[in-house]
C-alpha cells in the first residue's frame, strides 16, 4: 500500500484498524478520473462569464515507484535533484491540469481537474523495421525543433 494511503488513513485516526479493504480498494483502478473531476468543470464553466476564457496550465508529476513489472515505470530524470547532477529514479509520470478560478483580489486560485498516466512508449526492437524506427523518433524530432 502506498505511503500516501498509509497517511492518510493514520490521519484520519484509522491506524489500528485491518487495512485490508483500504488496500483492496486502491490495488486496481476503480474510480474514474473524469467523474471524479467532473463536478469541478461545471462549477468553474458556470461561474466563468461567456466571454472568458478558461485558463488550464499543465504540470507533470513523478510519482516513485520501485517495482520492475509496474506498467510505465521507468528511469526518470529526478526534478529534486541538483541542476548541476542529473539524478535519475525509478517513477512514473503522470500529467495534471488545473483549472484557473479567479478571485476577488484579482488572484487566481489552481483547482485540479484531470490527472493522466503518461507513459513513455516503448522503444522498438533493434531488429524493427526502418518505418517503425521512424515512426518512434518522430515525435521527438518534432517537439525538439518546435519554439
Amino acid at each position: 500500500m502506498p505511503r500516501q494511503i498509509l497517511n492518510l488513513l493514520c490521519l484520519c485516526g484509522l491506524a489500528q484498524r485491518d487495512w485490508t479493504a483500504d488496500s483492496r480498494l486502491h490495488a486496481k483502478e476503480r474510480v474514474d478520473p473524469a467523474l471524479l473531476f467532473r463536478p469541478v468543470i461545471v462549477a468553474i464553466d458556470a461561474y466563468l462569464p461567456a466571454a472568458a476564457p478558461f485558463v488550464g496550465p499543465v504540470d507533470d508529476a513523478l510519482v516513485r515507484n520501485s517495482g520492475t513489472h509496474i506498467h510505465g515505470v521507468g528511469w526518470k530524470r529526478d526534478p529534486l535533484g541538483p541542476k548541476f547532477l542529473t539524478d535519475f529514479v525509478r517513477g512514473r509520470l503522470y500529467l495534471r491540469l488545473c483549472a484557473a478560478w479567479p478571485g476577488a483580489d484579482g488572484r487566481a486560485h489552481l483547482l485540479p481537474v484531470d490527472f493522466t498516466h503518461a507513459p513513455t512508449p516503448p522503444e522498438p526492437p533493434k531488429n524493427a523495421a526502418a518505418l517503425q524506427r521512424l515512426k518512434y523518433r518522430e515525435p521527438q524530432t518534432s517537439s525538439a525543433s518546435a519554439p
